[in-house]
Formats: structure tokens, sequence, C-alpha cells
């Protein structure tokens, strides 16, 4: 377990393109993925799901490929907790009793792995399956209950789920009805492709001032995007259609306006990139730009029977 603690970004371990080098890494059946890039921004996600995978080429006899997950679980549990970003630590944890000052990975965890292991290793002279996976078993459940209190404890998961809900699915009403009234000359108009994101930001910004949204510190992970028809005519929702992962039953959604293309981009912080991930968060943009379109022609046909009644009267 502490070998999956060293930095992946040696020379002596990995090669210059992020994959583990055969030669010093034969006895592994776990390997780097290929054109992998370091993790910036995306909230430790490329850390969990974009740098090593299970090597079915090289499992050994008697690992199923259930139990080499579960290895390959253990070993980027150990990753994430041994290197936390943003000053996490656990409730009354201090870095005494950790791998290093500033990991939550408790030595103890570490210390129960190797005794395991080395007892596994002097206790049977042939390789015993099911004894092994015990032991693979009782590495994994430690450091996955560490994994999860960092998440959604630490981290707040439910927080920012409620936020995603407030913001991506509309779920902040007042704030939504303030943002489009006041942005409501921009809508009006096609949109301006070189200044169309900063025109919405300062209304959207404005927006959280005057409603409930005010002191609401998630507001401010998320701004407002535009994606329109490049130069080539390509888009991400090229003829107003919308597919599924597999590219299969395209969906159409009917066209609104010039500004059907307008989404949200959010900030997920570390380490919850581990569950929104950006396949997760472009699904909550998609059901943004369905939303926010039958919002704002739920609010034109408000205004249209207003004057209706009105020319009446």
């Amino acid at each position: 377990v502490d070998a999956w603690r060293s930095d992946d970004d040696d020379d002596d371990e990995h090669g210059s393109d992020g994959e583990m080098e055969d030669d010093d890494t034969s006895d592994y059946f776990t390997r780097g993925h290929r054109n992998s890039s370091k993790s910036g921004n995306d909230g430790g996600e490329m850390e969990w799901h974009g740098r090593f995978q299970v090597s079915l080429e090289r499992l050994p006899p008697g690992v199923e490929l259930p139990v080499a997950e579960a290895v390959l679980f253990a070993g980027r549990a150990v990753r994430i907790l041994s290197k936390p970003k943003g000053g996490f630590k656990f409730s009354g944890q201090t870095s005494r009793g950790t791998n290093c000052s500033n990991s939550l990975l408790p030595s103890s965890v570490t210390q129960s792995a190797t005794q395991l292991i080395r007892g596994f290793a002097s206790s049977h002279e042939s390789f015993d399956r099911r004894e092994f996976e015990n032991v693979v078993e009782n590495i994994r459940k430690p450091l996955a209950d560490r994994l999860g209190r960092l998440a959604i404890k630490d981290a707040n998961l439910p927080k920012h789920l409620q936020g995603l809900r407030s913001y991506f699915l509309l779920g902040n009403g007042d704030f939504y009805q303030t943002f489009l009234e006041d942005a409501h000359s921009l809508f009006s108009v096609a949109p301006r492709l070189s200044t169309a994101e900063a025109d919405l930001l300062l209304p959207f910004r404005e927006a959280a001032t005057k409603s409930s949204a005010a002191n609401d510190h998630a507001h401010r992970r998320f701004r407002p995007r535009l994606f329109l028809e490049d130069e080539n005519g390509d888009a991400f929702d090229k003829d107003n259609k919308t597919k599924n992962d597999d590219g299969n039953n395209p969906q159409r959604v009917p066209a609104y306006d010039g500004w059907d293309g307008l989404t949200l981009e959010y900030s997920v912080p570390w380490p919850l990139g581990l569950v929104l991930t950006q396949s997760t968060m472009k699904r909550y943009g998609e059901m943004f730009k369905y939303l926010l379109r039958l919002r704002r022609a739920a609010n034109s046909l408000d205004k249209a029977w207003i004057r209706l009644r009105r020319g009446g009267d």
C-alpha cells in the first residue's frame, strides 16, 4: 500500500507519457493510462478516474477481475488520501498518527495492510484464492471508509449536490426569476459572440444579491457559459439534437432562440471530482439548458397573456 504513495511523476517509475514502464513494474497488474495528463482544477477526477486501470493481460492466475479492481480501488484511495488538497483533515485528526504532515491516511491503515500481506505470504505455501480475497477486502474496507468520510462529511458532498439542484435544476426559483428579469434586454436580441458570457455574468451575480441566493457561497462556483457553432459549423448541440452516451436515439429539442446554448459551468472542488465528473456535469448542463428554455418560454407566455388581457380591458 505504501508503494501507491510514491509520486507517479517520477521518471524512474513512469515514462514521460504518464504510462508505467513495463520493465520496472512487471509484477504489477495495474498500469497508468497512456496520455493521461496531470490533474488540474478537476476536483481530483483525473487522479481517480484517469491515472490507472487494471491491465487484463497482467492478471496472474487465480486473481479475478473484481479482486483486481478492489486492489486498484485501494491504490487510488491511498493516493487521494496521501496527497490531499484544499487543507482537508478529518474531524479531530492532526498530522500525528499519519504517514506525513498533510496526509489523511493514518499509519494504522498502512501498518495493518502490511501485516495482512505478510501474514498471508508466510502462512501459505501455495496461493489460497479465498484467503487472498479476504486480505484484499480487509485492506480495501478501511480505505473506503476513510475516503467516504472525506467526500461526504469533510468535503460536504450533500451541500454541493443541493447547490447543483438549486442552480442546474432551477431549484432556486426566485434567483432565476430575478436573473431573467434583469437580463431581459440581453435575451431580447441575438447574443454577441465576443461578449455574451461577460454580458450575462453581471446580471447573474447581481441576481444573487437580490434573492435568497445572497448568502449562498455555492453561487460563486457557477458561471454562465454560452456554446455556439464554431467556424466549421460544429457545435455541442448540432441541429438541436441531444444524444445519449452511446450516440444513438437522438432526441429533438425545439429551438427557442440564439441563447439555446446557454449553460452553466461549475467549479468542482477537490475531492468531489471523484463523483462529480466532467461527464456528470455535462448531463447537468444539458438538463439546465432544457429547463431554462422552458422557463424562458413560460415567462414569455405569461407576458403575452398579460398584454392580451390588458388589451381586452
